[in-house]
């Protein structure tokens, strides 16, 4: 009788009782659903080992837009390092800027393919905070530079 289930998945208990039994593919696990016990209470429908990972549902915003950050993990780089950046550390500025550009194509890439949350918002905001930061190191740099000849010319 297993010969006949090449995939895991429920399917009628191959010893005759009530109800299905898991198939995970190469044998019959313990995991039974639908039937009877012995008193007379349902069969505990615990979740099988073999079966698929349930998929994480993305996040709501309060507008109604859905936001799925794994599928962009450039964008969301970009707006973390560009954070950082703005906020104390900025050298990580530049990588801001590169991941929010990379974050921004990616963006349109999701939209022309059809995903529903291709959110190019994020991106940009990081490209912009990134694009502050470099700024800053900037300014930094070249404070730094003319305090140097400055204090060597005198």
């Amino acid at each position: 009788m297993a010969e006949q289930y090449t995939s895991p998945g429920w399917y009628p208990d191959p010893d005759g009782k009530p109800g299905d039994r898991w198939w995970n593919g190469a044998g019959w696990s313990d995991s039974r659903r639908g039937g009877v016990s012995a008193v007379g209470a349902p069969v505990s429908q615990r979740p099988d080992p073999y079966a698929p990972a349930v998929p994480v549902a993305p996040a709501r915003v309060s507008s109604g837009i859905t936001l799925n950050l794994r599928q962009n993990r450039f964008a969301t780089l970009s707006l973390i390092l560009g954070i950082i950046g703005v906020f104390g550390f900025s050298l990580t500025g530049p990588p801001a800027v590169v991941l929010g550009i990379l974050g921004i194509n990616r963006a349109r890439a999701l939209r022309a393919a059809g995903a529903t949350s291709s959110n190019i918002v994020v991106p940009t905001l990081g490209l912009v905070l990134g694009g502050v930061a470099t700024f800053f190191l900037i300014v930094a740099i070249i404070g730094f530079v003319a305090e140097i000849t400055f204090d060597v010319s005198s």
